[in-house]
């Protein structure tokens, strides 16, 4: 199945399994040709319609193939209650969760520690690039030391920045923050269901979190 998008510009939404032959198949075992120009990418479950997601997902069991990601999760996460023309995401915010966890639960969903602060030397924030997009995702915290890494840790806003110019403090990047209306729906969904893995790991939540983080976004 092709689309164009943008124009002039062929895009194939990969549902095409290479086989040991090297061949592709659509979602019905079909076999499909490439043409020369065109260009792959990844789907998504909000790419294509729920029956043909829910083919994909008996064709892979069918191959007994494991994908390397999960393209079609059954869920797809928008956002209810943060107004759009901002950049902040407050969905975990003021949430406790033992430093450690948080630092191998980051460490599963493809997360780094970010750029550390310049004058106490800990990184309060958790960072996943998407360098095709020049996106990256930063999940901020109330921070870690190399020493204190069990301690409990409270949760700020999460949001989305351009990648910095070169040269430029990596640390400071509020001007380069992303309106939550300008992020990809897909992003934004994929980056809501590994907030909803964050916020099972709480311990305790404290309400007056904002005042903690203000200086930070403002």
């Amino acid at each position: 199945m092709y689309e164009k998008s943008p124009p002039n510009c062929l895009l194939v939404n990969p549902r095409r399994t290479p086989l040991d032959d090297h061949s592709l198949t659509d979602e019905n075992d079909d076999p499909v040709e490439l043409d020369a120009e065109a260009i792959i990418r990844v789907a998504h479950t909000m790419t294509i319609s729920d029956e043909i997601r829910k083919k994909w997902i008996e064709h892979f069991k069918d191959y007994k193939m494991k994908p390397l990601l999960e393209q079609f999760p059954p869920t797809v996460f928008e956002l209810e209650d943060e107004p759009l023309d901002q950049p902040l995401i407050s969905k975990v915010g003021g949430m406790n969760i033992n430093g450690l966890v948080l630092s191998g639960s980051m460490k599963k969903m493809g997360y780094v520690g970010g750029p550390k602060d310049p004058g106490e030397g800990s990184f309060t924030r958790y960072v996943k690039k998407f360098p095709s997009s020049d996106i990256e995702v930063n999940i901020q915290f109330t921070g870690h030391t190399l020493y204190l890494m069990d301690d409990d840790v409270m949760m700020g806003h999460v949001y989305f920045t351009r990648f910095p110019n070169e040269g430029e403090n990596e640390f400071y990047n509020r001007h380069r923050r992303i309106l939550l209306k300008d992020v990809s729906r897909i992003l934004l969904s994929e980056t809501l269901m590994q907030l909803e893995t964050l916020a099972g790991l709480k311990i305790s939540e404290f309400a007056n979190w904002k005042s903690v983080f203000r200086s930070w976004n403002n």
